[in-house]
């Protein structure tokens, strides 16, 4: 479960790659990630969504865009200065961004990873 997880909450187009990853092998995000502001890490939250959703749920984008919007919106929104600090650190939400982006999913009427 938690590996899902973190591929869900990973936001970056590697996460796909990371099925069989460790936390001791899982890479380095990209320099773009170190300098991101609120607005460019809701916009990965929004992209990595979408890839998600639409992997999941098998349907068009057009169908899932206002529930990723909501989502990313959310959990962006809401994350504190250490926490944006942290996503910048590693490239993944932490463990209380994480819980608060499950209650956005449920919020926005998406679905959770299995």
């Amino acid at each position: 479960m938690k590996t899902a997880l973190v591929l869900f909450f990973s936001l970056g187009l590697t996460s796909v790659a990371l099925a069989g990853a460790s936390s001791s092998n899982v890479p380095q995000p990209d320099e773009a990630v170190k300098t991101m502001n609120r607005a460019g890490i809701q916009d990965r939250a929004f992209k990595g969504c979408v890839a998600q959703q639409t992997k999941m749920a098998a349907v068009p984008v057009e169908l899932i865009d206002r529930g990723c919007s909501c989502y990313a919106g959310r959990t962006v929104q809401r994350m504190s200065n250490k926490e944006v600090d942290a996503f910048r650190q590693t490239g993944f939400f932490n463990d209380e961004t994480r819980a608060r982006a499950l209650k956005a999913l449920d919020a926005c009427g998406l679905k959770r990873p299995s």
